[in-house]
């Protein structure tokens, strides 16, 4: 998979991405449904604490 063609990301999570034009309405909204999946997960991730341990 090339990082050449990845989309650009900015405030709000807008999608500027040109060739996001040739695709079916049904197939952008599955894209932007798992993009936006991806953002909870990172933020998630981001901020996942371990618990159990005391450090």
């Amino acid at each position: 998979m090339s990082t050449s063609s990845s989309p650009v990301y900015t405030s709000g999570s807008s999608l500027k991405h040109p060739a996001m034009n040739c695709y079916q309405a049904d197939q952008r909204v599955k894209y932007l449904y798992l993009q936006a999946e991806i953002e909870v997960l990172l933020h998630q991730l981001q901020n996942y604490k371990p618990q159990g341990k005391d450090e």
